[in-house]
């Protein structure tokens, strides 16, 4: 920014000359299991409660070691931190809203050093240039702030409240499709089957992610199915080499579905892809390598579909790490219709799904946009710009 542009009573300042900085050392553990009526404040927000508090006043909290380094807390009085995170505390000339907004708007993350556990240090960012206007105004900035934010925050709930709505509405298309509502209400000729009489389930192989490499046989680790793989897989992201993947002897084909079988909670475990590659792919650990003779398509959608999830969660075992082994998927049960009537259905399904897609699409985008405007009316407050509503 132009300094020349600056409002003349603005002040040039630093971060480390408008607030004070100091730390905690309060553990995870020592919250654990805690039942006090003070907030205990982590990297994604509270983490329980205790019977005392580090700090009587309102201040902020800024995420300094790991995931999501620069992130910010508005913390309420009497409340505490954990020792990943360190306060900001506000000096007398400036508000701690006003404070909150402005950190808001600077990208702190930029200051991390560290590969393995990234960090940033107030040493560092506290240099960061500002303007400050006096008390008053700076009070006036931040309601006209929040009086703009609120609007925006009211699109982006209604916003949020559609991709819900849009995430039931895919899950009663499924519904539909294997109640036979969109092809068949009669169920002429469909049976109802388990999984293990129409297909080949087994577990995968044994590979690691230290087995990657930029070309040789194509791979899927079952990690990425929950990272970075959709519905279908057609080409690989990595590959492993002859000696790994015949050590490996785990495969999936094209036209196999591949589902993971362990996962931190049940709505995830059994996320499954189609395979369609042309060449043979080796598959890891924690996976069903599911082999049959149906319509790719239809089985997977089966597998995201209500039916489904409403079976699984009967054959799901574990606490930390959820798991459904090869053998109970085998039980199953799944509505079959004959082959040619799998393919309309997944006819019908992907028609809807498509015009669902569409509508997400657009909200994502009004989304990424209200999250830009914000960004542009706090560059506008902190540059002296913003017009105050009187």
């Amino acid at each position: 920014m132009d300094k020349n542009s600056l409002p003349k009573h603005w002040q040039i300042k630093t971060l480390g000359e408008v607030c004070i900085n100091s730390s905690s050392n309060l553990a995870a553990k020592d919250v654990k299991d805690k039942n006090g009526k003070f907030p205990v404040f982590g990297a994604s927000g509270i983490i329980g409660y205790i019977d005392e508090f580090q700090k009587e006043k309102q201040s902020i909290g800024v995420v300094k070691d790991g995931a999501g380094i620069g992130r910010i807390f508005l913390l309420p009085p009497n409340s505490s931190i954990i020792s990943t995170l360190h306060y900001l505390e506000a000096t007398q000339e400036i508000e701690i809203l006003y404070l909150y907004y402005l950190l808001s708007s600077l990208n702190l993350s930029k200051y991390g050093s560290g590969s393995a556990i990234p960090h940033i240090y107030f040493k560092d960012y506290k240099k960061e240039i500002i303007y400050l206007p006096s008390i008053a105004e700076q009070r006036e900035i931040v309601s006209e702030i929040e009086r703009r934010f609120e609007k925006l925050d009211k699109a982006i709930e209604n916003f949020r409240q559609i991709l819900k709505n849009l995430k039931l509405y895919r899950q009663s298309v499924l519904k539909f499709a294997f109640d036979g509502k969109f092809t068949n209400p009669n169920l002429t000729n469909w049976q109802t089957k388990p999984l293990g009489e129409i297909c080949e389930i087994t577990r995968g192989g044994k590979f690691q992610k230290k087995d990657f490499q930029d070309n040789g046989i194509p791979c899927i680790h079952y990690g990425q199915i929950y990272t970075k793989y959709n519905f279908i897989v057609e080409n690989t992201i990595n590959f492993v080499s002859n000696e790994v993947a015949e050590k490996n002897k785990k495969f999936a084909k094209k036209d196999d579905i591949v589902m993971t079988i362990t996962s931190e909670n049940i709505q995830d475990v059994c996320k499954s892809i189609v395979y369609l590659g042309n060449q043979d792919c080796a598959i890891s650990g924690h996976t069903a390598i599911i082999k049959h003779k149906q319509f790719a398509k239809f089985l997977n959608y089966f597998f995201y579909s209500p039916i489904f999830f409403n079976q699984k969660i009967k054959f799901a075992r574990g606490q930390k790490v959820i798991e459904i082994s090869p053998l109970k998927l085998q039980e199953i049960q799944i509505p079959l219709p004959p082959l040619s009537e799998q393919k309309q259905i997944v006819n019908e399904i992907e028609k809807r799904f498509a015009k669902a897609d569409k509508i997400e699409n657009l909200i994502n985008k009004s989304l990424k946009n209200a999250e830009i405007l914000k960004q542009s009316i706090l560059k506008q407050a902190f540059s002296g710009n913003l017009k105050v509503k009187k």
